[in-house]
This record gives C-alpha cells, sequence and structure tokens, in this order.
C-alpha cells in the first residue's frame, strides 16, 4: 500500500513539474520509444531534440534519414516527439508504423501533461546540455539551423 502511494504520489510531481529551463539540471528519466522499450535518459546527453507538430517532424526525420544509422548516438543526442495532441486512431494506425521504419529512436510523450518541454509554434526545441544542465534552449525550424546545432557545415 505504501510503495502504490508511493508512486502515485512521485507520478504527479513528475506530470505536473515545471519546463525545463536554462541552467536547470536535467535529472535522469525515461521515455518510451517507437517500440515501446523504455529509454533511460541521463547526463550523458548533450542534444534533446523536441518536436510537436507534424511538419517539425517531418524536418527531423527527414533530416535523421539523411544521417549515418548511429548519428544520434554519436552526437549523445535524443529525439523526442510530443505526439499527445494526435487522435489515437492515427497514432495507432498510422504514426507509429511508420515510425518503425526509422533506423533511430524516437523517445514519445503520449501524455499532453507533459509540460517539461518548452515549444515555440512552427519550430522545435533543441536543448543544448552539458553534465545534465541545460546550457542553452533554441527553437529552430529548418535542416540548415539543425547542421548549425551540431556544428556540421
Amino acid at each position: 500500500m505504501k510503495k502504490s502511494i508511493f508512486i502515485i504520489l512521485i507520478s504527479i510531481t513528475y506530470l505536473f513539474s515545471n519546463s525545463f529551463n536554462v541552467v536547470d539540471k536535467v535529472y535522469k528519466f525515461s521515455l518510451p520509444n517507437q517500440f515501446d522499450r523504455i529509454i533511460d535518459i541521463d547526463k550523458s546527453i548533450e542534444i534533446f531534440i523536441v518536436s510537436f507538430e507534424k511538419g517539425t517532424s517531418s524536418i527531423i526525420n527527414n533530416y535523421l534519414e539523411s544521417k549515418e544509422d548511429e548519428f544520434l548516438e554519436k552526437n549523445h543526442a535524443v529525439y523526442i516527439a510530443n505526439i499527445s495532441k494526435m487522435p489515437t486512431f492515427v497514432t495507432k494506425w498510422f504514426a507509429i508504423p511508420k515510425m518503425k521504419s526509422y533506423k533511430y529512436n524516437i523517445l514519445l510523450i503520449y501524455s499532453g501533461i507533459d509540460k517539461r518541454f518548452l515549444h515555440k509554434d512552427g519550430n522545435f526545441t533543441i536543448y543544448k546540455l552539458k553534465n545534465g544542465v541545460i546550457k542553452s534552449v533554441y527553437y529552430i525550424d529548418s535542416k540548415t539551423k539543425l547542421d548549425n546545432i551540431f556544428n556540421i557545415k
């Protein structure tokens, strides 16, 4: 009983926590990928790429498809897609099957209550971290700007 109450309290705190901002320390957390495997995110990650919209997700997916298989891992990066606004049937029947064809992990946020990641319409959000501390946040909308994040010329 005590364990259940503890888990519920931790979950509520987690779901209603504030957004990640510059100088915040990001503690270890986990998200499912498109194969329903839980992926841990810890202080070794240096870049979060976070999308909230179909258009920005397309830019990111086209970009990542043009890179080598281990691009995200080599750059200590993760791609997180907030798909909470997507209708369930679209998620289940179309989006997830398409995501399973990609050669990289897409970490998924299914719940609209998760407000950790900042969002600006028409952009995806980039968090740059060092040792688990957020050093900068960018809102970008193009492949060229994404290349700049990874310092690719």
